[in-house]
C-alpha cells in the first residue's frame, strides 16, 4: 500500500514546524538579543526536544556542525528545565544544588543540596542511584577521593562528613570548625583533606583517621572556596574579605595574597600543571594569577552577575564558568576570549568538568541538574601528575583509569598511555606529588594502585568486581 503526501499534510508539517520554531525563538530571546551569533546553538537545544518535521533537519546540521574544525558550540543533552522530563530524571533534590563532583572514572556524579542531603547521579543516564543523608543543615559542598571510593561532604551544620561511596553510608564526622563548612577538597593522594569555614579559617584533616592536624587562619572574612596543587604542596582559598590566600600544604603558614577583585570571591581552581589559578567573584568577573608569583594575569569579562563557580579543563586550555546570569561560559585559558555560552534552564549554584571528556554538570538554584556536552571543544594532552611512594613513581591515566609505573626521565615529557586499547596522549608534569607525613597518622591502604575505584551501584545492583592493578609502564 501507496502513502500519499497531500497538500493538507503538507500546510500541517509546516505549520507544526513553524509553530515549533516560533516557540524556541520566543524563549530565547534574552539570549539572542544579545548574542544573535548563538542562534543555532539555542535552538536547536530546545529543537531537538520538539516533535516536528525539523527533526531530520536538525540532525544534519548538527552532524555539519561537528566536523572536525568546525566553530565551538555546546550540544545541550538535558531538556529545558519546564520540560517534565527533567523534572523525573534530575529533579531529586528540593532546594537549591550547592555543589557537584564527578567520580575520577566520570561514570558518577555527586551533588550537595541546601535540602541537607547529597544524592549520587548516575552520568550516562542521569538517574539518581543514592541518598546521603546525616547532615543536619545545608550542605555546602562535596569533593570526590582520587581513587574514587570515598566522598567528603561540607555543611552548614559545622562538620564535614566522609561517606563510602560504594554503599552510601557514613564512614566518619569531623568537627572543629565553629561555623558553617563551605567548601572541602583533597589531596591528590588522598591522605588529607581541606576545609573552608564561615569561621574564617581553613583546616587540614587527616583522611584515614578524620582527626585534625593544623588550622590556617589569615582571612578577616568568611572562606569560601579551596583548592589545592596538583603536587600538594600549597592550598589556595577564597574568601568573602575579596581575596584568595596560598598556603604552604607542608607547615600550614600563609605564602601570599592575591588582591583585585572587588567583591566577595566565591570560587577557585588551580590548572593541571600548578602554574595558574582562577577564581569567581560576585563583581561578575573571573580572574587568573600567577600561583609562583600571586600576580594577575588577566580579568575574564562578559558575565552579567556574580561569577558562582569555576573550573579547568583536564588539558588547562580552558575555563569554564557557571553564574547566576543562568550561563554556562566557556574561556579560552591562554587569551581569557569566551569561546561558546549555554543558556541554563536556573540560576547557575554549582558545576564540575568530566575528567576525560568535555562535557559539564551544571545545577541550579531550583534543585535541578543539568547535563551539556561542549561540541567542538577537544581536549589535548591531559596533564597528569605522578605520584612518588618508596621511591617508585606511578601516574593514572585519566581516560582508561589505569595506574602505569613511570620513570623518572620522563617528567615534563609527553606520552602515550601504554594500554593499547586507550592510547591517549598525556603531558607529564615536571614535579611529582608526595604524601605529606605531617598530616597523616597512620599510613593509608595503596589506593591508587588499585585501578578505578568501585563507582556506587544502582539500587539492588551485585558488587562491582575488584578493579585491576597497574598494568604497563610508561617509557
Amino acid at each position: 500500500m501507496t502513502t500519499r503526501t497531500t497538500p493538507s499534510t503538507d500546510v500541517d508539517e509546516r505549520q507544526t514546524a513553524l509553530e515549533a520554531f516560533a516557540q524556541a525563538v520566543r524563549r530565547e530571546t534574552h539570549v539572542l538579543a544579545e548574542r544573535p551569533e548563538l542562534t543555532w546553538q539555542q535552538l536547536h537545544d530546545r529543537l531537538q526536544w520538539a516533535d516536528s518535521p525539523l527533526a531530520d533537519h536538525l540532525v544534519a546540521e548538527r552532524e555539519r556542525r561537528s566536523r572536525p574544525g568546525a566553530d565551538p558550540w555546546i550540544h545541550n543533552h538535558t531538556r529545558p528545565r519546564e520540560s517534565e522530563a527533567l523534572i523525573r530524571s534530575l529533579g531529586g533534590h528540593t532546594e537549591s544544588v550547592s555543589a557537584c563532583a564527578v567520580s575520577p572514572d566520570g561514570t558518577w556524579v555527586v551533588s550537595a543540596s541546601s535540602d541537607e542531603t547529597l544524592k549520587i547521579w548516575d552520568a550516562a543516564t542521569g538517574t539518581e542511584r543514592t541518598t546521603l543523608t546525616g547532615h543536619t543543615k545545608s550542605v555546602k559542598a562535596c569533593a570526590v577521593s582520587p581513587d574514587g571510593t570515598w566522598i567528603v561532604s561540607a555543611s552548614d551544620d559545622r562538620t564535614l562528613k566522609i561517606w563510602d561511596a560504594a554503599t552510601g553510608t557514613e564512614r566518619t564526622t569531623l568537627t572543629g570548625h565553629t561555623r558553617e563548612v563551605n567548601a572541602c577538597a583533597v589531596s591528590p593522594d588522598g591522605t588529607w583533606i581541606v576545609s573552608a569555614s564561615s569561621d574564617e579559617t581553613l583546616k587540614i584533616w587527616d583522611a584515614a583517621t578524620g582527626t585534625e592536624r593544623t588550622t590556617l587562619t589569615g582571612h578577616t572574612d568568611s572562606v569560601t572556596a579551596c583548592a589545592v596543587s596538583p603536587d600538594g604542596t600549597w592550598i589556595v582559598s577564597a574568601s568573602w574579605d575579596h581575596t584568595l590566600r596560598i598556603w604552604d600544604a607542608a607547615t600550614g603558614t600563609e605564602r601570599t595574597t592575591l588582591t583585585g577583585h572587588t567583591e566577595l570571591v566565591y570560587a577557585c581552581a588551580v590548572s593541571p600543571d600548578g602554574t595558574w589559578i582562577v577564581s569567581a567573584s560576585y563583581d561578575h568577573t573571573l580572574r587568573i594569577w600567577d600561583a609562583a608569583t600571586g600576580t594577575e594575569r588577566t580579568t575574564l569579562t562578559g558575565h552579567t552577575d556574580a561569577v558562582y563557580a569555576c573550573a579547568v579543563s583536564p588539558d588547562g586550555a580552558w575555563i569554564v564558568s557557571a553564574s547566576w546570569d543562568s550561563t554556562l561560559r566557556i574561556w579560552d585559558a591562554a587569551t581569557g576570549t569566551e569561546r561558546a555560552r549555554l543558556s541554563l534552564p536556573g540560576r547557575a549554584t554549582a558545576m564540575a568538568l568530566h575528567p576525560s571528556t568535555p562535557m559539564v554538570i551544571c545545577g541550579d538554584a531550583g534543585g535541578g541538574m543539568s547535563l551539556a556536552h561542549l561540541v567542538g571543544i577537544s581536549l589535548g594532552p591531559f596533564v597528569v601528575t605522578a605520584i612518588e611512594r618508596n621511591r617508585e613513581l606511578t601516574l593514572r591515566c585519566p581516560a582508561c583509569r589505569e595506574v602505569f609505573q613511570v620513570e623518572r626521565e620522563r617528567l615534563g615529557t609527553e606520552a602515550t598511555c601504554p594500554l593499547p586499547a586507550c592510547g591517549a596522549r598525556l603531558r607529564i608534569n615536571l614535579f611529582v606529588s608526595h604524601p605529606i607525613n605531617l598530616f597523616v597518622s597512620q599510613p593509608l591502604p595503596d589506593r591508587s594502585m588499585q585501578g578505578s575505584g568501585t563507582p556506587p551501584p544502582a539500587p539492588n545492583a551485585p558488587p562491582s568486581p575488584a578493579a585491576p592493578a597497574r598494568c604497563g609502564r610508561v617509557r
